[in-house]
């Protein structure tokens, strides 16, 4: 989906279809969130049985709700690539480098402070975090970027002014 949506994105925002461009965006959060929770409830059920199976006994156990939220932050991680690729096409890829910055920054300095003792939980709630935030600098980019869209040079509304 990631790959495919940018070219579809920018063709919408060309034509100045702001609904369609809307919607794109709509229905591939709302798939996101179908198959993050689909992951979640699975991690959930099944998940440090099959870490363990598949990644061998490491010395820890992989918590059910550890991985869920990771399961989560997966998918607050593809809706930024998603919120990201409607930023792209709509030049607003200044902004998107800063929402992307800003989290990485925050998931070091929370990885470094130490702030939970538990390692592996540590690297769990800084992911799903950073992700959120993530996601919420670009949903306002996303916000910003329907309110203050450029008009192509071409449109004619462009030529009245």
């Amino acid at each position: 989906i990631q790959t495919s949506i940018l070219p579809h994105l920018a063709s919408l925002e060309a034509r100045e279809s702001a609904a369609e461009f809307h919607q794109a965006i709509k229905i591939t959060i709302k798939v996101i969130a179908v198959f993050a929770g689909a992951v979640a409830i699975g991690l959930l059920a099944i998940g440090p049985a099959v870490m363990t199976a598949l990644l061998g006994d490491k010395g820890f156990h992989y918590g059910r709700l550890g991985l869920a939220l990771v399961g989560l932050g997966m998918g607050l991680h593809l809706t930024a690539g998603t919120l990201n690729q409607a930023a792209l096409a709509r030049g607003r890829a200044p902004l998107a480098a800063v929402a992307w910055l800003s989290s990485a920054v925050l998931f070091v300095a929370f990885m470094l402070s130490e702030a939970i003792s538990n390692q592996v939980t540590r690297v769990e709630v800084s992911y799903f975090t950073a992700a959120l935030i993530l996601c919420g600098l670009l949903w306002a980019v996303y916000r910003r970027g329907a309110a203050t869209a450029p008009v192509p040079a071409t449109a004619p509304s462009a030529r009245l002014h």
